[in-house]
């Protein structure tokens, strides 16, 4: 019932979150005209239910630049993986999540290798910034509050080349972003639920907004 709850406060903020990304909104620290400056970035939500979205897009009659992929290879056939990949490695930009399980995980579509620690259950942690990291997904990023189930093991997530954009500690990133041929990649740890917390609540709602930015290819407000 928990998870149940949680999936459906993820579904409302995230449904809010895209709209507010669309649009623009000066709640993210920006002043009213320079929300309004920027240019819009499409976002597909891919579900189960919006396959069929997905196949539109990767044959040209979509114009989204961004994925957000929110299921894993238990609903996406082999070929659709493939599909997606070579979507992005051509110049698309895609954020996939870890912390469920290898099935559900979008991020296996990408990492199937990815090892993790299984925390048992849910649990709220506070990631931060590294001191080190330098890359416009975090301006005005210090610290986003999420759920985790599934630790990502750190060897796992430095083997990927990625930028590490999260840790809960020196030892242990939790999200990182990169480049994927011609595209780019986004991971987060979370399983669909992030953001389960309101959007407003540390600085998660501007890691999307810079996010979907970056991954869209559009200039990352400072």
């Amino acid at each position: 019932m928990a998870e149940k709850a949680l999936r459906l406060r993820w579904a409302c903020s995230s449904a809010l979150l895209l709209f507010c990304l669309l649009v623009g909104s000066p709640s993210y620290g920006l002043t009213p005209e320079e929300a309004k400056a920027l240019k819009p970035v499409k976002v597909l939500v891919v579900t189960e239910d919006t396959i069929p979205s997905l196949w539109d897009l990767l044959l040209g009659k979509d114009n989204s630049t961004v994925i957000d992929l929110r299921i894993g290879p238990r609903f996406l056939t082999t070929e659709l993986q493939v599909r997606v990949r070579k979507w992005v490695n051509a110049g698309g930009g895609v954020l996939v999540y870890g912390g469920v399980d290898d099935t559900n995980d979008s991020a296996a579509v990408f990492f199937p290798n990815m090892e993790y620690t299984d925390l048992v259950r849910w649990r709220a942690v506070i990631a931060r910034v590294p001191s080190n990291t330098r890359s416009p997904v975090v301006n005005q990023v210090s610290e986003v509050k999420m759920f985790i189930k599934r630790l990502p093991k750190a060897d796992s997530i430095k083997s990927t080349g990625g930028t590490i954009i999260l840790a809960i500690s020196d030892t242990q990133p939790v999200a990182f972003v990169m480049n994927y041929g011609k595209g780019r990649l986004a991971y987060l740890p979370t399983g669909t639920f992030f953001p389960a917390y309101p959007v407003e609540e540390y600085d998660n709602k501007r890691l999307f907004l810079n996010l979907f930015r970056w991954l869209g290819k559009e200039p990352v407000p400072n």
